[in-house]
């Protein structure tokens, strides 16, 4: 309850600053910096993606990090028609459980390939041709712009998802299970692919990651994914006595980290658990 009040009260104090943060960085360990305007993507090589450029209603305008066609690239990232970032798509190229198909994975119409989207603006300002300056990556996060995830460590907690550990540069992940708001069923295909992380100090959202419980192609040679990772290490996300033991699981579990500012602001000093308990 004292760690509840504490971050309710940062949360109050830090609420003149609306934004996410103000960079964007894929996979931890790599963390390969990601362009936050058109004209910085277009500076790092990024290319158009699909289309002829028009803006798309609720997602923006699609850049990829390669050339090719849609099998080159593990990711887009989305811009809105004034230039900013708006979002990013991962993409899978192996079939991810039929459950989640349809509300978190969507099927690429003629393709055996799956993309999740994460939109960090709201949809009526994407295609609006608006910039918001101090907002360079946005001010909320969203599931295929039809699940909303908690800005807060305390709205988290709040709306029932499970929090889990904390792993330094990244923060506290929080998880939820469609089978039991609240609580972990273990059960691998339950668990929902995006998982937020908070930072312990500030209390604000600091990384999604999506996961799938299959070997995608990793960094740094293969693809853009991080892992495989086994049940075991997996289980790292979640506290000591947290009863972590995958039912149902392919025994793989792959990755792919979005943080919204430094690993370096973002210690786990004060955390309830971290990621080192294998070692103590």
């Amino acid at each position: 309850m004292r760690v509840l009040l504490l971050l309710a009260l940062v949360a109050l104090v830090a609420g003149k600053y609306d934004g996410l943060g103000y960079e964007l960085d894929r996979t931890f360990l790599i963390f390969k910096s990601q362009p936050t305007t058109v004209s910085a993507a277009k500076g790092k090589g990024f290319t158009l993606f699909g289309g002829n450029g028009n803006c798309k209603e609720g997602l923006g305008i699609a850049y990829q990090p390669k050339g090719g066609d849609i099998k080159s690239n593990s990711y887009n990232v989305w811009y809105t028609k004034g230039g900013q970032l708006t979002g990013f798509s991962v993409r899978t190229f192996s079939a991810p459980p039929s459950n989640l198909v349809g509300t978190y994975w969507i099927k690429v119409p003629g393709h055996n390939i799956w993309d999740i989207t994460i939109t960090t603006r709201p949809a009526h300002e994407i295609c609006s041709g608006h910039t918001y300056d101090d907002e360079p990556v946005g001010t909320e996060i969203r599931i295929n712009n039809r699940y909303t995830v908690p800005r807060t460590y305390y709205d988290a907690q709040q709306a029932g998802w499970q929090r889990g550990s904390c792993i330094p540069g990244m923060g506290t992940h929080f998880s939820w299970d469609l089978k039991s708001q609240g609580n972990m069923t273990w059960e691998a295909h339950s668990l929902m692919p995006v998982m937020p992380m908070y930072n312990v100090q500030t209390g604000n959202i600091s990384a999604v990651l999506i996961n799938i419980n299959n070997q995608q192609p990793t960094e740094p040679f293969a693809g853009d994914w991080e892992g495989p990772f086994s049940d075991h290490l997996w289980c790292l996300n979640w506290c000591k006595h947290s009863g972590c033991d995958w039912k149902g699981s392919s025994g793989h579990w792959s990755s792919m980290h979005w943080l919204f500012e430094s690993v370096f602001d973002n210690s786990c000093h004060g955390a309830i658990c971290n990621s080192l308990w294998p070692f103590d």
